[in-house]
């Protein structure tokens, strides 16, 4: 059945008071499938809930390529579609208060120099970039479509004012993306590679989200955009980083897939209780997973005999 697929993944701490520790849900791509993604977000928030909010990343909204591309695909494509017409006249209810980004596409309710609102009861568009208190974390964003090299001023500007955005004393809980990090695979010490089917994990993601991941150092980074699901084993930030409380403390890297896509293995919802790091200490912070690998985004320091080489 559909809905099997969809069974959400629990990741997140368990420090600290129950209380303190909202429950999130977040998906991958929308594609202008709300009902399918709302028809399971009530299932599950009646089943496991109440769940404070859903964050949506990768494309809210319906793109020319998405819809149809798979083999067994019978998902429409909601291309030309309003999808949030019904929800914004009442008509239909958002479940659970829902946060999303935009990827290639905005929407013909939004563009790229739209900032937070309230687009429709209880649904929210974060914005384009930036950094917002989200039920008690601190939430990185980062809507767009960014090319693979992002280079110059105008390709990484958003990505830089994330960054200036960004203070140590305030870590980032959350970054929310709608595209990888390039080279989010690399430093994995044997855990298995992301599956993107026939692309090559050289040429997924983009420079800008690695950009802003390197210096955000994020606790969880969530993203979306390679209709793949992949739970990166987790990697540590050093202490300059700039994640806060000058400590070296791991990023979890999760990416989802399309909702409603018909493979199995490619997840498109998360369930997740977060301890926000405002009420963790730095030993808290820095506690690494047994199985965390050095930071995919830094370059390891040569050694002696590569030093003196020819």
């Amino acid at each position: 059945r559909r809905c099997s697929r969809s069974h959400p993944r629990k990741f997140g701490d368990h420090i600290g008071e129950r209380g303190a520790m909202p429950k999130i849900l977040v998906c991958g791509d929308v594609g202008g499938n709300l009902p399918e993604l709302y028809k399971r977000v009530a299932a599950i928030n009646a089943k496991n809930g109440p769940f404070d909010c859903l964050f949506c990343v990768g494309e809210f909204f319906a793109s020319a390529e998405m819809g149809g591309e798979e083999e067994g695909d019978q998902q429409p494509n909601f291309m030309d579609q309003d999808p949030l017409k019904d929800y914004a006249k009442g008509i239909q209810k958002a479940p659970v208060r829902t946060y999303f980004i935009c990827g290639k596409e905005w929407g013909p309710r939004l563009d790229q120099s739209s900032t937070y609102q309230e687009v429709a009861p209880d649904i929210f568009f974060l914005g384009s970039h930036g950094i917002r208190e989200v039920e008690g974390m601190r939430v990185a964003f980062l809507s767009g479509k960014f090319p693979l090299h992002a280079a110059g001023a105008l390709e990484t500007m958003q990505a830089q004012e994330v960054v200036k955005a960004h203070s140590p004393e305030k870590p980032v809980d959350l970054f929310l993306s709608a595209q990888w990090a390039s080279g989010v695979h690399n430093m994995l010490q044997g855990a298995p590679p992301p599956d993107v089917g026939e692309k090559e994990l050289c040429k997924v993601g983009s420079s800008a989200v690695t950009l802003a991941a390197k210096r955000l150092a994020p606790r969880y980074h969530l993203a979306a955009g390679e209709g793949a699901f992949y739970e990166r084993v987790p990697y540590m930030n050093p202490p300059a980083g700039g994640g806060g409380q000058g400590v070296a403390h791991p990023t979890r890297f999760i990416a989802l897939a399309r909702v409603a896509n018909p493979n199995k293995k490619n997840r498109w919802l998360y369930a997740a209780s977060v301890t926000p790091v405002a009420g963790m200490d730095a030993q808290q912070l820095a506690q690494a997973p047994p199985n965390a690998t050095p930071s995919p985004f830094i370059a390891p320091a040569p050694s002696l005999s590569s030093t003196f080489a020819g």
